[in-house]
């Protein structure tokens, strides 16, 4: 596994409809964004160190995050219609 590092945040935000506004704490399942700490990435536990970190689940295993794929085909237009646009 990954060594464990300690670090502050600097900003945490939560996502608010459409937007985001800057909060002072999260809450279990919503959505962070989050400014402050190197080399995090995802599938990366975060947790409390608030009473030495007495309180504090232990991290949970990384998870395997596909890259993103982008498939395009290019060609011809074959259209009987092709370069006829506004005639």
């Amino acid at each position: 596994g990954k060594d464990k590092k300690t670090g502050r945040l600097s900003k945490l935000f939560v996502f608010d409809n459409l937007g985001q506004k800057e909060v002072e704490e999260a809450s279990a399942g919503e959505i962070i964004m989050f400014a402050g700490l190197d080399d995090v990435e995802i599938g990366d536990t975060l947790i409390t160190n608030e009473n030495g970190g007495a309180n504090a689940a232990e991290p949970l295993p990384p998870i395997a995050v596909e890259q993103p794929t982008v498939r395009m085909t290019l060609g011809v237009n074959k259209s009987p219609l092709a370069g006829r646009e506004g005639k």
